[in-house]
């Protein structure tokens, strides 16, 4: 059917930019989206990075209860919209990190980003939040929404255009913090695209100062016939 979709990636809590998530969120409110589509990376699971980081500094119960208030913030906004969090790459830190060092917990229940939140903040922390797992496509009529580390490697010159290749059909994603765009037409002729959006983190971490990152969220139009306006 027809939906409204409010889309954030990237925010990276506890990395997170508060002007831009707040300007993200102050158009959504007047908007009324019917989704609110949390695409990935949501937060940083910092603390089980593969990469070098502070050994001095530990972030994962500030990111627990800090995502616990911006879950309950996001119900307020959008109190008739479905949440829908899929698991990004960061998100999926934890499992790799219970497969690689702690394999007798992997796969118990609550052992994941859902029971962490519960367990740190009670039951009711993910209320009317869905929680859909790694690499799972997500499809709105005729769009495509995927966090954008599905496939492997960088993204290239164009994040747009490198998803195009891969998928062949109208797609989206976040994961490179850039905004990009391609289109092109098929044998049929009709219009085809992909894009990516930016980010709602800090644009300059110590771990990568210097980008083309870029903040950004995404506005989708879904109609009832499955075309869209993104």
């Amino acid at each position: 059917g027809s939906q409204r979709i409010l889309r954030f990636a990237d925010i990276h809590y506890p990395f997170h930019s508060e002007r831009a998530l707040d300007a993200a969120i102050n158009f959504g409110i007047k908007m009324d989206p019917t989704i609110l589509l949390l695409d990935g990376d949501i937060i940083d699971q910092h603390d089980q990075s593969k990469f070098e980081k502070d050994p001095s500094k530990r972030y994962e119960q500030a990111e627990l209860e800090m995502i616990c208030g911006e879950l309950d913030a996001f119900r307020k906004a959008f109190p008739k919209a479905r949440i829908i969090w899929k698991e990004g790459n960061h998100e999926f830190r934890l499992q790799r990190y219970l497969t690689r060092r702690a394999p007798e917990l992997f796969g118990l229940e609550g052992m994941d980003i859902p029971g962490l939140i519960k367990m740190a903040n009670g039951p009711a922390a993910m209320d009317r939040v869905e929680w859909v797992t790694d690499k799972r496509v997500i499809r709105a009529g005729n769009i495509a929404f995927l966090h954008g580390h599905e496939f492997m490697g960088g993204g290239g010159v164009n994040p747009a255009r490198w998803r195009f290749l891969r998928t062949g059909e109208n797609a989206t994603c976040g994961h490179f913090h850039r905004t990009s765009e391609h289109s092109e037409p098929g044998l049929s002729k009709a219009p085809r695209g992909a894009w990516s959006s930016g980010c709602l983190c800090d644009l300059s971490p110590a771990y990568n100062p210097h980008n083309k990152w870029n903040h950004g969220f995404q506005w989708i139009d879904v109609e009832r016939s499955g075309n869209f306006r993104l």
